[in-house]
């Protein structure tokens, strides 16, 4: 009587030793799971198929010990009870052969487990490695556009409400003009909020079109100590973007929000008009 409590007690744990493992592996190779980079797994490329299914194979064995345990204890107790000791004799007579089952599928068990334990422990290392050591990448692009207008330079015509060109909606707020050597400016633009990513590109972009092909922008950028000229490009017949770099005279984040712009005109002889009907600042960096 003895023996078949501690053999009770053994499937019991067991029983649910094998449910519990099986729950997790189960889990894990269904939710958890990640690709190891570099390092080969214990089975290879099946080693997550194998996790999966070993998981509900256990959870099966599990269950089924513990069904057993629960089925002989009723068995045992009213045995005990009825205290019928033939039945207990022939009992121990028969129990040879079913203990020998009962000890290879209980062996052949364990050397399962043995396998599946360093598969589930092997990618959930390679999980919690990969959440810390893998860094998030925090590249991109930024685009800042003016929100602000000092009126320090008056000679283009202004349509609208200041700043004027905060956003691309012609005709209700833009500037023109049709005289060279204009200038209009200066103009502010929101600050980018950041102060630790490096800067990998500025580029001043106006939003702009003309009447004839030919005739060009210049623009100039304060760098924080000094108007710096960007260069002369030639304007669209059509609305787009044409860009400036200004990556040498904007190369920190404090000299990019505090940055300002003005523009000039230059055209030859004749009755050609520029329209301007945004600016802002495109920043790229990583």
């Amino acid at each position: 009587m003895k023996n078949e409590i501690i053999q009770l007690r053994v499937k019991l744990i067991l029983g649910l030793i094998t449910l519990v493992v099986g729950l997790l592996a189960s889990n894990l190779a269904l939710f958890q799971w990640v690709e190891r980079t570099g390092l080969n797994y214990l089975l290879g490329y099946y080693a997550r198929y194998i996790c999966a299914y070993g998981g509900f194979t256990a959870m099966i064995f599990g269950a089924m010990l513990i069904n057993d345990f629960l089925a002989l204890r009723s068995v045992t107790k009213n045995s005990h009870k009825i205290g019928i000791k033939k039945k207990e004799k022939k009992k121990a007579v028969h129990t040879g052969p079913k203990k020998k089952k009962e000890t290879i599928a209980a062996t052949s068990l364990a050397v399962f487990l043995f396998m599946l334990l360093p598969i589930a422990v092997s990618s959930l290392v390679s999980y919690t490695a990969t959440v810390v050591i893998t860094p998030s990448s925090t590249s991109g692009s930024i685009w800042l556009y003016v929100n602000g207008y000092d009126g320090a330079r008056t000679d283009w015509k202004r349509i609208g409400t200041n700043p004027y060109l905060d956003a691309i909606d012609y005709d209700i707020n833009y500037l023109s003009v049709k005289a060279t050597n204009k200038e209009a400016g200066n103009f502010d633009f929101t600050d980018s909020g950041k102060s630790t990513e490096t800067i990998d590109n500025v580029t001043v972009q106006l939003y702009v079109t003309q009447s004839r092909a030919g005739d060009s922008l210049e623009v100039f950028v304060w760098n924080g100590s000094l108007w710096a000229s960007l260069g002369l490009k030639e304007v669209p017949t059509s609305w787009n973007w044409v860009n400036w770099t200004a990556s040498t005279q904007l190369n920190s984040w404090a000299k990019i929000d505090g940055a300002r712009i003005y523009f000039v005109s230059y055209r030859q002889p004749g009755t050609n008009e520029f329209l301007v009907d945004c600016a802002r600042l495109q920043v790229d960096y990583s």
